[in-house]
Parts: structure tokens; sequence; C-alpha cells
């Protein structure tokens, strides 16, 4: 069952690894389709992929708006979770939308690892 709240800790676990792989390749696959090029070697650990995440989406943000919004979109994040982000610091902003990412692609490589 998937659990109620996404944590790291639940990507970190050994039985996990392939559902990794593919959270990386969901993400990659997400980002290409939104005309975006994510970099990553699928056999990456969970602090590599949350890290090179975090620089993706900062140098989104500053220098590609648009290409940001669009990549939230198709990935499915909600405007109402982050809406809910107040923050003032890029830094903290870019890590609370880190979270709802994972959160979000890492409920679809699961669900899809479940109905094979």
């Amino acid at each position: 069952m998937l659990p109620k709240k996404f944590t790291i800790k639940e990507l970190q676990k050994e039985e996990n690894k392939v559902l990794l792989k593919n959270l990386i390749l969901q993400i990659r696959k997400d980002a290409q389709m939104s005309g975006l090029e994510f970099n990553l070697n699928k056999y990456s650990t969970v602090e590599i992929l949350i890290e090179f995440l975090h620089k993706f989406l900062s140098e989104l943000i500053q220098k590609d708006y648009t290409s940001f919004a669009n990549f939230l979109y198709r990935i499915d994040v909600s405007e109402k979770e982050i809406v809910k982000i107040n923050e003032t610091s890029l830094e903290t902003t870019v890590n609370r939308i880190n979270e709802l990412i994972l959160r979000k692609e890492w409920q679809k490589v699961w669900f899809r690892s479940r109905n094979l």
C-alpha cells in the first residue's frame, strides 16, 4: 500500500531501488515531454536525485519560468499545493516544490508497479 505521507526514507529503502530507477526515468520522461533535458543517470542515489532536481528547478525558475510552469503542469502538481508554499526564500520554495514533484512522480511509478 502506498504510504499516506511520502518520505525520503521510503525512497531509500532497499526494496524500492527499482522504483527509484523508475522514478528517475519518469521525471526524465516528463521533462522531455515538456521540452526540457533532465540528464540524471537512472542508477543515481536518492541524495543525488534530490540535489540534481533542486538545481534543475532553481535554474528553471530563474531562467525560464514558463518551462517551469509547463513542467509542473505535465507532472500534475496541484496548483493548490504550490499556492500553499508561502516562503520568501527561493531555496526553501524549491525544496518544497522538489518534495511535491517527488511525491507525485513516486505515486505514478508506485501505482504502475502494482498494476503490472
